[in-house]
């Protein structure tokens, strides 16, 4: 297949995706779901390939979310026993009557 033929699949199934979250009130992350097997079914792999890419894709970016979680609850925890959280929150209580 050309180049030409996948970007007009691809045109088609972006064309669709917008039809279907705009107007089908269908959300947006399952509408972007069936664009992406569309656009391969519409390429020509094998169904097998495409959920087994999917799942892996899927799992890595579950992997490196969980990752930023984690960081996040650990920068917490430092910030809440050094006692930034309660400075933080003194200084928006001090926004929050000045701009009253």
């Amino acid at each position: 297949m050309s180049y030409l033929l996948y970007a007009a699949i691809l045109l088609v199934v972006v064309a669709l995706f917008a039809l279907i979250t705009a107007r089908g009130r269908v959300h947006p992350f399952l509408a972007l779901v069936l664009a992406a097997f569309a656009f391969n079914q519409g390429v020509g792999w094998s169904l097998s390939f495409v959920v087994k890419s999917f799942s892996v894709g899927f799992g890595q970016t579950l992997a490196a979310l969980g990752i930023i979680v984690v960081t996040g609850a650990l920068m917490a925890e430092i910030c809440d026993g050094s006692g930034a959280t309660a400075r933080l929150q003194q200084m928006a209580r001090g926004w929050r009557t000045r701009s009253g």
